[in-house]
């Protein structure tokens, strides 16, 4: 079959591999349908390897070169003896995460801090950007009529607000999340944006702050206009070690929360959500793409800071 490999830092390589097969009875076999390039897959391909294993994973045995992709709509092949919530020809959505299910961590219902946390597309032996991927029972979530392929790979939890800002220096990705009708989006590069924050939040700061660069300058800023007592989600991974002002955690009795994903029990959730059709997520979609084309269509447009894609999702079968 044909997959995307990741081997290290620049170097993704369209191969054909060996199919993948299933070797346990709770496992499942599927055909991706559609994959998306999430920003962790940008950091591995940009500064890794990061997550991505370089010696045996205690959990899946894997190491590098690693098939990409772990957030993506499929359709099931084949099941193993142990399956009964899918059957051959179901679309699904992937919940990527696998886990041991024997750390404290799990057995206190929070897998996703599973101590030997592994990855499909990451740190599994397969992943989405593959023609075949095979999955733990777990990990599928069967999609209602309702819900399309599409949206099927852009499921990934949600959650409301009253007045959502959106911060992007890019214009072009700035530009995008206007259309969504969310609620304002603002350059922080404007002379202007210090007196614009304090102006949209009355000088008192956001109650709630979602970091997604992974950058100390975003940070900076969610310490700067979170309101007192406020909490800061990160949830941009950064790469390298980040300054902050620490006096001012103090000051304004900050919280910093650290998130590491989703957790693994909210797909059937959240895929509800979209089939009531109040969560058109797949607007956030701004281009498809073909496998053949993943890197110079999808990682190396989205690296570049001044891209004009949002979210590229990558047609695999």
């Amino acid at each position: 079959m044909k997959a995307a490999r990741y081997y290290g830092e620049k170097d993704i390589r369209i191969e054909e591999v060996e199919n993948p097969r299933i070797k346990f009875d709770d496992e499942v076999l599927v055909e991706p349908l559609y994959c998306g390039i999430c920003g962790t897959d940008l950091h591995e391909y940009v500064v890794g390897p990061i997550v991505t294993p370089t010696s045996p994973h205690p959990l899946t045995g894997v190491t590098l070169p690693q098939t990409f992709g772990h957030e993506f709509s499929a359709r099931v092949v084949e099941i193993g003896s142990a399956v009964h919530n899918v059957k051959v020809g179901d679309r699904v959505a992937i919940m990527p995460a696998i886990v041991c299910g024997r750390c404290d961590e799990c057995r206190t219902g929070r897998g996703h801090l599973c101590r030997r946390f592994a990855c499909t597309g990451l740190s599994a032996e397969t992943g989405g950007l593959g023609e075949l991927a095979v999955l733990k029972e777990y990990q599928v979530a069967v999609l209602p009529e309702e819900v399309t392929d599409i949206q099927g790979a852009v499921v990934e939890p949600a959650l409301g607000a009253s007045e959502v800002v959106v911060s992007d220096p890019n214009p072009e990705r700035a530009a995008f999340a206007a259309t969504f009708g969310l609620g304002r989006v603002v350059n922080p590069m404007d002379a202007g944006f210090d007196d614009l924050m304090k102006d949209i939040t009355h000088g008192k700061g956001f109650d709630r702050t979602i970091e997604c660069s992974g950058s100390t300058p975003g940070l900076q800023a969610g310490i700067e206009y979170t309101k007192r007592s406020g909490k800061i989600a990160q949830t941009g991974l950064h790469t390298k070690p980040a300054t902050i002002d620490a006096m001012k955690l103090s000051e304004k009795d900050l919280s910093i929360v650290g998130n590491w994903c989703y957790l693994i029990t909210d797909w059937p959730r959240i895929i509800r959500m979209a089939a009531s059709g109040r969560y058109p997520i797949e607007k956030v979609v701004s281009s498809v793409i073909e496998l053949d084309d993943v890197v110079t269509k999808g990682f190396d447009v989205l690296i570049d800071p001044n891209g004009n894609q949002m979210k590229v999702l990558t047609k695999v079968n």
